[in-house]
């Protein structure tokens, strides 16, 4: 479209800048709806996510996926929201995408499923167990080598 002395409007102008460079607004409004889900803004941050929906890299639109369906159920759509989840429910996303599962299963007043959905979901295996269990034991040796190293007494802060 143009005006009356034939040149292109703004709107042409920035119409056609965010397409030659990929959409820019995108990080911003990922970042906006990532703020407003911290913040249990759900409506907006279900329409942030939605308008970054298109854009997203692969890396994130599971993410993102799982974030609407988030919202929808804290928005009381419970059963929208938990048959979105269903493909997240393995992967690497699987900790969140199941959390908001089994809180959409509370919603629908699923009792049985909810209790045992939960009781599956807080449950550690023996491999994170012994996960944390080393990371705890590398903690104690790296302070354990500074105040070897460097005298470091890291009591006073703690106490």
């Amino acid at each position: 479209m143009t005006d009356k002395g034939g040149l292109p409007t703004r709107a042409d102008i920035v119409e056609y800048l965010e397409k030659k460079a990929g959409h820019p607004q995108k990080p911003k409004e990922l970042a906006r709806a990532e703020t407003l889900f911290q913040a249990r803004r759900w409506a907006g941050a279900k329409q942030s996510y939605d308008r970054v929906k298109s854009f997203v890299a692969a890396t994130d639109r599971d993410r993102v996926l799982i974030r609407i369906a988030a919202a929808d159920i804290a928005l009381g759509r419970n059963r929208e929201g938990r048959d979105a989840l269903r493909p997240h429910l393995t992967g690497p996303l699987a900790d969140e995408a199941n959390f908001h599962y089994v809180t959409a299963t509370r919603g629908l007043k699923l009792r049985d499923e909810h209790i045992a959905l939960s009781r599956a979901f807080v449950t550690i295996g023996r491999v994170d167990v012994l996960k944390q269990l080393v990371l705890f034991a590398a903690a104690g040796l790296f302070v354990s080598l500074l105040m070897l190293t460097y005298g470091v007494d890291l009591s006073p802060g703690f106490f």
